[in-house]
């Protein structure tokens, strides 16, 4: 990964960590999967995808009971 990657992949984590906080996990989960393109073994990218796919599933699964 080159220094330029990395800052991409840093900007892109930052993003992704701010659009969880803020409740956007489909664009946060874009984020995060922008990162593991570049390097497929990130393990912060990992994490935070592994969050936003988990609280966009919690919040599908309350949003279907409340139907």
């Amino acid at each position: 990964v080159t220094t330029q990657q990395r800052r991409r992949v840093q900007a892109l984590l930052a993003q992704g960590d701010r659009l969880t906080l803020a409740g956007e996990y489909a664009a946060a989960i874009e984020a995060y999967n922008s990162v593991l393109a570049i390097d497929r073994t990130d393990p912060a990218a990992r994490a935070g995808l592994a969050r936003a796919e988990q609280a966009k599933a919690a919040e599908e699964n309350i949003l279907r009971r409340r139907r």
